[in-house]
């Protein structure tokens, strides 16, 4: 018996030698003859034995898979030969479709089912006639698998292997904070909750990881909201005692949950603003008529193309940008803001445009109401951008509440403005009075060098301020043994003249005030004193990670605490902002889509580029 003189390049002969009669190959390790399809060695397929190795000898097969990659890599980097039997070999191998099964196949399976993650596609994408052809003109060998044999088997595959790699992410990771929110399918009954982990390397590069898009079963009351987070904790390894801080939204619900499974949290800012703007403005009645017309408006241009051709003519005869209208988002109170601007600024296009039509104009005074709204939502529109970006951290909290604070009581000349700013101003009070007291907050704007102890109220809140951290310094110092390093010094850079707005200009009027009261204040902790002593660094052209990683050897300690008081985000949009995704998988073809599917298709979306690299 021997091996076929034309296979004997693959390495599956390394294993097998043909039996007497030819139709069958024998395995040399327990002697059994297995099927090699045909009768002659120019016919034969390798499909059989190398299921044979998976099924019986899985050491063998394993040795195989690796013997089998380099055998490949040599074909393909091997020059042509003159041999008539190699350019036969090579053209078989060509013809041959691969076993459903095959480790090329397989790759090429994964692929697919992390495609259908990452670019939110369809299962049936499989059966798709135009991708099945693009698929065999790109390889003939391969054959797509069914859309049953990639969610039963590829997708968990896919979805294990990526979970392992988030755990060695996490794995050295001592405190963690979280975002989460709440999401309902619009096209279906799927209810989802989601869980990120934010957390600082060691050297001050933000990392973030969607845990959980967990599907919920019951109503959503506290305690059984609390029993769902306290669950998704446990399944990660994850400790009351590692957990810093949980942003979440403001409901009563999702507060009482975070009670009940032991965490602290804090609402998310930006939600906290939004109910700000609904107090002070957006629960106006005639405000409610504004925007109410301004959507009729908008609406009216949105479904018409014979209507906004016509509003672009007019637009280019009076030498106006032919900006499109906004559309407003009910539940996003700036994109109301954007939607009056717009109308704002074609007030003499869409004028001209409804001397002609039914659409009916917005009158003098809700013009003015227009301005009004504008010139009193326009700092907080500034602040919403800022804590909304990647990298903002819960440290322009205390300084972002004392700003506005500061601007709303700026005296302004018309009393239509003025009224909005003192509303807003008193749900401002209402909703941050205890600002200054939660911890998390005063030791991250502590530990910004942008801010430092300049944004308390008071100097007492200060004194305070500087109390609150150094108790927390001799806590962490307890816990931990810092070296103590030399580093180079790279000084702050110094604060830079701009352009400001009214909001901004309160940021410099703060610190021009704050400044002499805090030379007055001093602590016996010398580390401390020495930290707060230096400048500040511009907000604007700094980051505040990038000096912490420059000057942790210098303050070891600090570095520490800043670590984990600097990484949670002050809003709860990273966690909003998986929902777009979700919102794309359960559309209408899809909105029977198992929960428990969904999630993993998120969770691969969403963790796809921190487990690969």
């Amino acid at each position: 018996m021997a091996s076929p003189s034309s296979r004997k390049r693959s390495p599956i002969w390394d294993y097998f030698t043909v039996a007497e009669d030819t139709k069958f190959a024998v395995c040399k390790t327990c002697d059994k003859s297995i099927s090699s399809g045909g009768n002659s060695t120019k016919v034969y397929t390798t499909s059989n034995l190398v299921n044979h190795l998976k099924s019986l000898h899985k050491e063998l097969h394993k040795e195989y898979d690796d013997k089998h990659e380099k055998y490949l890599e040599e074909e393909r980097t091997k020059k042509p030969s003159s041999s008539k039997q190699q350019t036969l070999f090579e053209l078989e191998d060509k013809l041959r479709q691969w076993d459903i099964n095959d480790v090329r196949a397989q790759r090429i399976h994964r692929l697919v089912a992390e495609m259908i993650a990452l670019d939110t596609q369809p299962f049936s994408v499989v059966e798709d006639v135009g991708f099945v052809r693009l698929v065999k003109t790109l390889e003939p060998r391969y054959t797509l698998p069914s859309r049953k044999y990639l969610v039963e088997k590829i997708l968990p595959t896919v979805h294990r292997d990526l979970m392992s790699k988030v755990r060695e992410k996490m794995e050295k990771v001592i405190y963690f904070s979280f975002t989460t929110d709440a999401w309902s399918a619009s096209a279906g009954t799927a209810s989802l909750l989601s869980l990120t982990a934010h957390w600082l390397m060691d050297d001050f590069t933000r990392q973030s990881a969607v845990l959980h898009v967990q599907p919920l079963d019951d109503s959503h009351t506290g305690e059984y909201l609390g029993g769902v987070y306290k669950e998704m904790l446990e399944g990660w390894g994850i400790s009351e005692e590692q957990v810093h801080l949980v942003l979440r939204d403001n409901a009563a619900n999702m507060a009482k949950a975070m009670r009940e499974a032991s965490l602290r949290s804090f609402g998310c800012f930006a939600h906290s603003l939004q109910l700000v703007v609904d107090d002070g403005v957006l629960s106006q009645q005639a405000v409610i008529d504004l925007l109410a017309i301004c959507r009729k408006m908008v609406g009216h241009f949105k479904h018409s193309a014979v209507a906004y051709d016509r509003l672009k003519s007019i637009q280019d005869r009076l030498g106006i940008p032919q900006h499109r209208l906004q559309q407003d988002v009910r539940t996003r109170w700036n994109s109301s803001l954007y939607m009056v601007k717009s109308i704002s600024e074609q007030k003499m296009a869409l004028a001209a445009y409804c001397t002609d039509s039914d659409l009916p104009a917005l009158t003098t005074k809700q013009l003015e109401l227009a301005e009004k709204i504008i010139a009193a939502l326009s700092p907080i529109d500034e602040i919403t951008k800022s804590v909304s970006s990647s990298s903002a951290s819960i440290s322009v909290i205390i300084p972002f509440v004392k700003m506005l604070d500061k601007t709303l009581k700026k005296h302004h000349d018309d009393l239509g403005v003025r009224t909005m700013k003192n509303a807003m101003l008193a749900s401002l009070s209402r909703r941050f009075k205890d600002v200054e007291q939660n911890v998390p907050l005063v030791i991250a704007c502590l530990l910004d060098p942008r801010f430092k102890d300049r944004f308390f109220s008071s100097v007492s809140k200060q004194a305070e301020a500087r109390k609150i951290l150094i108790e927390e310094m001799e806590q962490e110092k307890a816990r931990q043994v810092e070296s103590d390093t030399d580093a180079a010094h790279e000084p702050p850079s110094k604060r830079a003249n701009r352009e400001t707005t009214e909001f901004w200009q309160s940021f410099n009027e703060i610190l021009e005030e704050s400044g002499a009261s805090a030379e007055g204040l001093s602590s016996d902790n010398s580390v401390l004193e020495q930290y707060l002593s230096e400048p500040l660094l511009e907000f604007h052209s700094s980051n505040c990670l990038t000096w912490w990683k420059s000057n942790k050897a210098r303050f070891p300690l600090l570095a520490k605490l800043a670590q984990r008081f600097l990484a949670p985000p002050p809003t709860s949009v990273p966690s909003e902002r998986v929902f777009s995704g979700a919102s794309d998988i359960y559309d209408e073809k899809r909105s029977r889509l198992n929960p428990e599917k969904a999630e993993i298709l998120l969770f691969i979306k969403n963790n796809f580029s921190l487990a690969t690299t």
